[in-house]
């Protein structure tokens, strides 16, 4: 497989942007940052093939995303390469399901992503990343909530904690949810 950088066109602001200058090819940086613009991408056709038998997507309803297995399945069974010229134009669209401006959304398409990669993990790279993706779920959705509500934050604290108990004591987590309790209190809405 081999993908190229693409630039962004925001089209509800009608703004073109480069792409992050990060792009990675390796299993695992591709299971916490995705790099990978569909758009920019060639694979062979009998290695999307074995994707489809081998992982078989469509018994995974809940993933919001078809993309995102199939670059983490090309990097364990096959070499990714990456140029880095720009040859593409990713079009981003106002309310899709990864750039939605409603903050469920947001949160939903963040779960599905983390449940790919913890599943893939699971599957291909021993379970070694678990805590770091776990972790790096919890930091994003917290910052995604924190304007959402202190009762909220403290629920989806707890959930992740419970499925994860060593974040229990990663400071990012819970002082992001103390820090929201605090600003919530300041403006006296707790």
């Amino acid at each position: 497989m081999c993908y190229t950088r693409a630039s962004n066109y925001w089209q509800a602001s009608d703004r073109t942007e480069p792409d992050h200058s990060d792009h990675y090819t390796d299993f695992g940086r591709l299971l916490c940052s995705l790099t990978i613009a569909n758009c920019a991408t060639l694979a062979r056709r009998e290695l999307i093939a074995r994707y489809y038998d081998e992982v078989r997507p469509a018994e995974h309803p809940e993933w919001k995303t078809d993309d995102a297995p199939m670059w983490l399945w090309f990097s364990v069974r096959s070499r990714i390469s990456y140029l880095p010229d720009i040859t593409a134009v990713h079009r981003r669209l106002p309310d899709s399901v990864s750039h939605s401006t409603a903050y469920r959304k947001r949160i939903a398409f963040c779960d599905s992503l983390c449940d790919i990669s913890l599943w893939f993990d699971a599957r291909y790279g021993g379970g070694r990343q678990r805590r770091r993706i776990a972790r790096m779920r919890m930091e994003y959705i917290l910052t995604l909530m924190r304007d959402a509500g202190g009762g909220a934050c403290l629920r989806r604290w707890w959930r992740d904690v419970r499925r994860e108990p060593s974040l229990l004591f990663v400071w990012r987590g819970g002082g992001k949810l103390v820090w929201s309790a605090l600003r919530r209190s300041a403006r006296h809405e707790f």
